[in-house]
């Protein structure tokens, strides 16, 4: 019982901290007639009549909340290695816990650079 509350408490924390400094990590997006916008100015203005910059935002976004994922379960796979105390299974648990973590965050960050790329393009 005491573990589900660390890690409730843990979890809560490292959701806490990203959606904080979410919009610090966003930066502006430049539309086409060559004014900014800010990430929370286009959520507020759905819809667009850009669907281009709709569609980006929004998987942006997503990515965000997959990647907030990721690390929960990163810091879920250290607190199983953790609690293992020597036991084998717990280890292996956990490590594999930490390996996939790493995958998803690497794929997310490709995900969201690529897509961050395409938005940049002009298409005319």
């Amino acid at each position: 019982m005491k573990k589900i509350y660390i890690l409730s408490i843990m979890a809560l924390a490292s959701i806490g901290n990203t959606i904080a400094f979410a919009q610090d990590l966003v930066p502006d997006r430049r539309l086409p007639d060559g004014s900014t916008v800010s990430k929370v100015q286009l959520v507020r203005n759905l819809p667009s009549s850009n669907w281009q910059v709709l569609l980006s935002s929004i998987i942006q976004i997503v990515l965000a909340v997959v990647g907030s994922l990721a690390l929960i379960a990163f810091t879920y796979g250290g607190i199983v290695m953790i609690t293992g105390q020597g036991n084998e299974e717990q280890i292996k648990k956990g490590k594999e816990i930490l390996l996939w973590s790493i995958v998803a965050l690497i794929v997310i960050a490709a995900s969201y650079a690529l897509v961050l790329g395409i938005s940049q393009l002009r298409f005319t």
